[in-house]
């Protein structure tokens, strides 16, 4: 069966379903049975900017702290995954997980065997409200572990928000 989905407001304590007429029209016909309702809150995605200041501020700085660090020439991209590793919200981690395991993502060979291919964590699907917890995680990481403030994108709007070259 296709799930069927709507969009509602939540506005004083009572659920407004937009396209209610519609809604109503494609639940009148399901069969006799038993079914899941799920509602979830919609978050807005974060945006280019969000995106830009990811990696032109915490990033920017991160990086040259570790460059300073270990001497080693680490990349933008190193310090990217090193944060996906440990400072994105466990709640978005989880719901990565599911979407993951919901989908089966694997590939048939010509044998017909399959071959899975390996959950990989991401941050194109973050929120504007999880983008900040994950900013907020990487902040805190640079005051405690570095000594470093990480100034926050709103704060400090000259900030030069373009993408450092490795």
């Amino acid at each position: 069966m296709k799930k069927l989905l709507a969009i509602a407001e939540m506005k004083e304590s009572k659920l407004h379903i937009i396209q209610r007429e519609k809604f109503a029209q494609a639940v009148s016909v399901l069969p006799n049975g038993r079914y899941w309702l799920t509602l979830e809150k919609i978050y807005s995605k974060r945006s280019t900017q969000q995106n830009r200041a990811m990696f032109g501020i915490p990033y920017r700085i991160l990086r040259e702290c570790f460059i300073d660090s270990t001497g080693e020439n680490v990349t933008t991209e190193w310090v990217h995954e090193f944060c996906k590793k440990r400072f994105l919200p466990a709640e978005y981690v989880d719901k990565l997980r599911a979407q993951w395991k919901e989908k089966k993502r694997y590939l048939k060979g010509l044998n017909k065997k399959k071959i899975y291919f390996p959950f990989e964590l991401t941050t194109t699907l973050l929120s504007t409200v999880e983008e900040m917890e994950y900013y907020k995680n990487m902040q805190k990481f640079a005051a405690e572990f570095f000594a470093v403030d990480i100034p926050s994108p709103i704060a400090d709007s000259n900030y030069n928000l373009g993408e450092l070259k490795n």
